[in-house]
């Protein structure tokens, strides 16, 4: 797991894109981390309202952290 981190051996080679070094994602990444890294927010606003003693609010978390139904 460390070398897709901190300049390890995976996550350097993203960099890398012809001739030069620049970040090198595709817009799928890009998409899957901003929707993880809003899951882990609400995974930590969720048990902050737990201690709270704000179900309610914690109710509300677990509802925006379901898959929506179509």
């Amino acid at each position: 797991m460390n070398s897709y981190t901190h300049g390890g051996a995976l996550q350097s080679g993203r960099r890398f894109s012809g001739n030069s070094v620049e970040p090198n994602y595709e817009a799928e990444e890009i998409e899957e981390v901003i929707r993880l890294s809003g899951t882990f927010a609400l995974m930590a606003f969720q048990q902050i309202a737990i201690e709270a003693g704000r179900i309610d609010l914690a109710d509300e978390a677990i509802k925006r952290l379901s898959p929506a139904k179509p």
